[in-house]
């Protein structure tokens, strides 16, 4: 069948030539259309928005050469560069350009190892996301030199693990790429490419971390208008709701003490979370059954297509659980500082499971994996079974009973009034921000 064509083609055409001076015929031009045929009312708001920040702006003439709004469309630019620099490329993977270098482009249109998988993973992503390739090319510019999307993605987090497990065990898991990527899951994943094993960890994840525990322990310190907008931060990042746009549009600075405390509790979870999916690794999970596409859709769009998911029994979740705090070389300090950890990552998933289903019932976490509560126990059990951890720092069993049940009580007044008044909020895609502590309002397409 013939394919249909864009009705809008040709006045897009005009406005790219016309009113921002490019060639269509000889630039590859890359850009975000918003039209208002798909959500007339969201689009005239935008469209008003744009035009009230507009005639404030100092930057009139830059805004301009990089936005457009008409009656029936917009158009921000995110790049242009020309045909000629990218002849050479697949015309569908021009997409990934300049995002990822010519040569990385070269390794997603040849993937030969598992290294190369990991980045077609990331670049897919990001390309399919008007938002996030929007967020990179704000990085890349920053960066001025020495830019690829492979050096971006550091790998500092997964060092400091591993630099702490005994040799052999650190030999093993060096063998197998493994780095942040975008799931929709707040944690990590297992994957079989066709070149080799790969391990990855939700780059969301530090924001989903970093907010949730500001509402777990901001309660006594933050105004609840501020308390309640971590919650929805947090929740809307899993949600696949809030923009990830964190580094150019600033939620709000919480006050420093809060975030040294929360800042620190998210460095120890995002150990606990590499080293689980290190651990799967290490006892061998990754060679059992595999399954062709992940519970939940764990990695969005199309990606899940190219690989294989590791689909764990519970008990080998709670396996993974205790190899992340037992298999590296820790202090008995330093596994009751992960540990304590780990018990708030699993309160914080407690609270935000039981919102996602409220909001979307097709939600619910898969079976794979144990309710949080169990996972919490279990943990705590193992690793008590070897290591004498001082109470004060993880909690007697009354005290974490007690914590349980404040959580359960806080699940029940969040599920009995103020989400059913917020499912809108929720559902939005957009910007929650942090209304005592938000800076300067940054107008989207005006100041980024």
């Amino acid at each position: 069948m013939a394919r249909q064509k864009d009705p809008l083609i040709d006045e897009i055409r005009a406005v790219l030539r016309d009113r921002f001076g490019l060639d269509p015929e000889n630039e590859i031009i890359n850009f975000e259309t918003l039209r208002r045929e798909k959500d007339p009312e969201g689009f005239d708001r935008m469209r008003a928005e744009f035009e009230a920040a507009l005639a404030t702006s100092l930057n009139r003439e830059e805004v301009l050469r990089r936005t457009y709004f008409g009656e029936t469309f917009g158009i921000h630019l995110h790049s242009v560069f020309s045909k000629s620099e990218v002849e050479w490329i697949r015309p569908e993977l021009r997409i990934h350009y300049p995002v990822c270098t010519a040569e990385e482009i070269r390794r997603i249109q040849n993937p030969t190892t598992a290294e190369d998988h990991l980045l077609m993973l990331r670049a897919d992503a990001i390309a399919d996301s008007p938002r996030l390739k929007k967020v990179f090319l704000s990085r890349r510019e920053k960066s001025k030199e020495n830019w690829s999307l492979t050096a971006h993605f550091e790998r500092d987090d997964f060092n400091r693990y591993l630099n702490v497990l005994p040799p052999e065990k650190r030999a093993t898991c060096r063998k197998v790429p493994a780095g942040m990527a975008f799931l929709r899951e707040p944690n990590g994943a297992c994957m079989r490419s066709e070149a080799g094993d790969i391990i990855v960890v939700s780059e969301s994840l530090r924001h989903y971390l970093y907010y949730m525990n500001a509402f777990l322990f901001g309660q006594q310190t933050l105004q609840v208008d501020d308390y309640l907008a971590t919650l929805m931060i947090s929740v809307r990042t899993m949600l696949l709701k809030e923009t990830l746009d964190f580094d150019i549009d600033p939620r709000g600075d919480l006050p420093s003490e809060l975030d040294q405390h929360v800042s620190n509790l998210v460095d120890d979870q995002i150990q606990f979370v590499i080293g689980h999916e290190y651990a799967h690794l290490l006892l061998g999970h990754l060679k059992r059954k595999l399954l062709g596409a992940p519970p939940l859709g764990v990695v969005p769009f199309d990606v899940q297509e190219r690989f294989q998911y590791y689909t764990p029994k519970q008990n080998q979740e709670l396996a993974a659980d205790a190899g992340a705090l037992l298999d590296p070389q820790l202090s008995d300090l330093q596994v009751a500082e992960r540990l304590f950890a780990a018990t708030w990552f699993f309160l914080g998933l407690e609270i935000f499971y039981a919102i996602a289903e409220c909001v979307d019932p097709s939600s619910r976490p898969a079976k794979t994996h144990p309710p949080p509560i169990e996972r919490i126990w279990a943990l705590r059990r193992t690793v008590l079974e070897v290591r004498t951890l001082d109470l004060e720092i993880i909690y007697s069993d009354e005290q974490l009973e007690h914590a349980i049940e404040w959580i359960e009580g806080l699940k029940e007044q969040l599920l009995g009034d103020f989400i059913p008044r917020n499912l809108k909020t929720l559902k939005m895609y957009g910007s929650v921000y942090i209304p005592s502590y938000r800076g300067a309002v940054l107008h989207d397409r005006i100041d980024y």
